[in-house]
């Protein structure tokens, strides 16, 4: 960074709410020695490969002991910021990008504030994902990630629920499509062979909640059922 990107990363570590979470500059300028005494935990001089990048965040996980699942970008030229999350872009990995240091900072406070509702929704078993107003997502979990886990398909905070129903019949993502009997939501059969149910629920400001169960077992049960009255 400049001198200013210098100055972000020491309001976050001043800062009690935002001082856990790790910072790894990425830098035209080598001022390393001074990133490191603030409290980075790497550094890297442009340009860099995507090598470089992916063994410096899979050095993050390393040290933290947990897996990365959403890393924040911060790079004043758009062009860059597309640059670096299509080369950071990983499986199971979600790329977040802001062009200033304020709306840097603010995601940080903002998310940081929602941690215990990212927690909450971590725990749920079902594959859950929240949109806003405007049908983009806002909040998902691991769960609801791991559905696109074998497509090519770059799902993040953002996209809208339009584009993933597109993305889901493009890709081959979902091979099926039912309507349940007793409560008219739909059902999915994916492509590894796996059956889901997809529940719809609005929220007060306008958003949408959507939650995918899994339900395999009892299509096999069904369908078990079906074949003994017939013999």
């Amino acid at each position: 960074p400049d001198h200013s990107g210098l100055s972000v990363l020491d309001r976050v570590k001043q800062d009690p709410r935002l001082r856990h979470i790790p910072v790894h500059v990425i830098s035209a300028e080598d001022y390393s020695q001074t990133a490191y005494a603030m409290g980075a935990i790497g550094y890297l001089l442009k340009p860099v490969k995507r090598d470089e990048l992916v063994t410096a965040l899979r050095g993050l996980e390393h040290r933290l002991g947990t897996r990365l699942r959403r890393v924040l970008i911060v790079e004043d030229d758009p062009v860059q910021l597309d640059s670096l999350k299509k080369l950071i872009g990983m499986q199971n990995v979600e790329t977040i990008g802001e062009t200033t240091a304020a709306d840097c900072l603010a995601r940080l406070r903002a998310e940081t504030a929602h941690q215990p509702l990212i927690d909450a929704i971590e725990s749920i078993s079902d594959a859950f994902v929240l949109f806003d107003s405007e049908q983009r997502i806002v909040l998902f979990n691991s769960r609801f990630k791991y559905f696109w886990a074998g497509s090519r398909a770059r799902i993040g905070s953002g996209t809208r629920l339009a584009e993933i129903k597109r993305l889901s019949k493009s890709t081959g993502l979902v091979v099926e499509e039912q309507r349940s009997s007793r409560d008219d939501n739909l059902l999915y059969r994916l492509s590894d062979g796996r059956w889901v149910q997809v529940s719809e629920r609005p929220t007060r400001e306008g958003g949408l909640v959507i939650l995918y169960t899994d339900i395999t077992e009892v299509k096999l049960s069904e369908t078990l059922r079906r074949e003994q009255a017939l013999a």
